[in-house]
């Protein structure tokens, strides 16, 4: 579940940020929609999961709309790179 929602949240910003729309032939419309759905999804991501903690330890790293995509590179350094975020509980490795 930890990859899923960080997943999300990192797609969200590279979707906004890709040439994908100049070499696909989409209407314009529906891609700009789409990606304000997920920026949308990923910005709850990371108000729900990661600003609750970040609200008492991080206070200089509280996401908001306006600069989550800004912090894009360094949400995937710690999250997919280093594994050093998300802190706190673990999920369960057995069974995988």
């Amino acid at each position: 579940m930890k990859y899923f929602t960080v997943l999300l949240v990192l797609l969200g910003f590279f979707v906004a940020n890709t040439s994908l729309r100049t070499k696909m032939p989409m209407n314009l419309t529906v891609l700009k929609q789409d990606q304000e759905i997920i920026k949308t999804k990923a910005f709850a991501v990371l108000k729900n999961r990661c600003n609750t903690c970040h609200a008492t330890k991080r206070k200089l790293y509280i996401f908001t709309w306006d600069n989550m995509d800004s912090l894009r590179n360094e949400i995937n350094n710690q999250v997919f790179i280093t594994n050093k975020m998300p802190k706190g509980k673990k999920e369960p490795t057995h069974g995988r």
